[in-house]
């Protein structure tokens, strides 16, 4: 008789896990500023002109540099309506222009690396530490051209790569540093925050993230020009530099903007949030500390959580070793009450990541891109060959992906010990009954 519930036998949890956020049990904390924002009956103060409206309202001020004093006080702060839109603003801020390249990783959200062709450039694949699983920077130098103008480098998972040499070669062929910190609120490497790497980092506010407002983000820079590029495409460039004395003008023309704009509600949920946040970090390293002690016990699971650095504990990646991953898996999620729809789910028992991006269609076809047309490059002066993307290109990252790299406590803040117990029980279950599985 099968032992497993994949096979038919009985689960270890009938019940869901828990949220990772409970809003009804700090409504309280919330209430305040929303109920003051609603009574202003402004949810939105932002004027897309050149008047002190220009820079929103209220709270949306206030978390910014309540954000600023998290991360360093050097810094300066832009609310945004999502990190996708910052990493935008930040390519935009620096001057990226068409058949530029940018250093990217092949492992992150598609748009650490798409973003760059929104403006004509061309991303440019770096393999990938097996120890951080973020952008190895010994291989960075090898990819640089007279062309590359900057290097995106995201703090997957939490975890904050070498800096120190990323930016020693940033400074030697003049590039400038994008870290996209989504996942990385914090983190730190040599008592330094993640966000203070970079010479423009962007975060995430999205439904799931360290802290949310559903949706949203924020940029960071100490750089004072890149901060006022980056609030001018923020808000629609073009119309609040029309508004300028002639002076500015001309340090402003070349700034298309949109609307990336944060509301008051947003601002003020992630800023009740960014309060409590240093208990909701030691929460998070409780639980995943708890988890590593419990499951390291069982034989076929490695962990890989570097000591070079504090994590922001986003999530909680392992190594399978010599079992079909797949199998595995599906079998631990059979034990535990886990359903994939729900979105405020606590603890997906994932599987690999995703795979890398160069892989994905967008790259693999390129039909959109005018500078890969051949005839295009030759009528106009060409940009040069265009990147090969095909399998092989970062091996590192392709022998994660499909041999034995996992995922779990994605969400999963508001675990209790019962909540881990029956984790290690499901692990150690489908473990001691691997025979099953063949």
């Amino acid at each position: 008789m099968s032992k497993l519930a994949i096979n038919g036998g009985k689960s270890i949890r009938e019940e869901f896990f828990p949220s990772q956020f409970d809003f009804r049990d700090t409504a309280e904390e919330y209430l305040e500023p929303i109920t003051e924002i609603l009574d202003s009956n402004i949810l939105s103060a932002y004027r897309g002109n050149h008047t002190p409206n220009f820079w929103g309202g209220k709270y949306v001020k206030k978390l910014e540099k309540e954000f600023e004093k998290y991360i360093d006080s050097d810094v300066q702060a832009l609310a945004v309506n999502s990190c996708t839109s910052g990493l935008y603003i930040a390519c935009g801020a620096i001057g990226l222009k068409p058949g530029d390249e940018v250093i990217v990783t092949p492992w992150s959200m598609t748009c650490s690396a798409t973003v760059p062709l929104a403006y004509g450039a061309i991303p440019v694949f770096c393999d990938i530490e097996p120890e951080t699983y973020c952008i190895d920077p010994y291989k960075i130098s090898k990819l640089i051209t007279p062309r590359t103008k900057a290097i995106i480098v995201v703090d997957l998972f939490g975890f904050v790569p070498n800096y120190d040499l990323i930016r020693e070669i940033a400074e030697i062929h003049n590039l400038y540093i994008i870290e996209d910190a989504a996942q990385a609120l914090g983190a730190s490497r040599n008592n330094i925050n993640a966000g203070a790497f970079g010479d423009i980092a962007c975060f995430s506010f999205t439904q799931g993230k360290h802290i949310t407002c559903g949706e949203g983000g924020m940029i960071v820079t100490r750089n004072q020009r890149l901060f006022e590029k980056c609030s001018m495409i923020r808000n629609h460039a073009e119309s609040v530099c029309n508004d300028m004395p002639a002076e500015l003008q001309s340090l402003f023309s070349d700034c298309l903007g949109l609307n990336f704009r944060m509301t008051e509600i947003q601002a003020a949920i992630a800023s009740v949030q960014l309060a409590n946040f240093p208990k909701t970090l030691e929460r998070r390293k409780r639980i995943t500390y708890d988890l590593i002690k419990k499951l390291s016990t069982i034989p076929c699971l490695e962990f890989n959580i570097p000591e070079i650095g504090i994590g922001s504990y986003y999530v909680l990646p392992f190594i399978l070793k010599d079992i079909e991953r797949d199998k595995f898996l599906a079998a631990v999620k059979a034990e535990l009450k886990e359903e994939a729809d729900r979105l405020d789910r606590g603890v997906p028992i994932g599987g690999g990541y995703i795979k890398p991006l160069y892989l994905f269609p967008i790259f693999q076809e390129k039909k959109h891109w005018a500078f890969w047309n051949h005839e295009y490059n030759n009528l106009n002066g060409g940009y040069g060959f265009p990147q090969i993307y095909e399998e092989g290109l970062c091996p590192v990252c392709e022998k994660l992906w499909k041999e034995d790299f996992c995922l779990t406590l994605y969400n999963g803040l508001n675990l209790l010990d019962k909540d881990i117990e029956d984790i290690y029980i499901a692990f150690k279950k489908v473990w001691e009954n691997i025979g099953e599985l063949e």
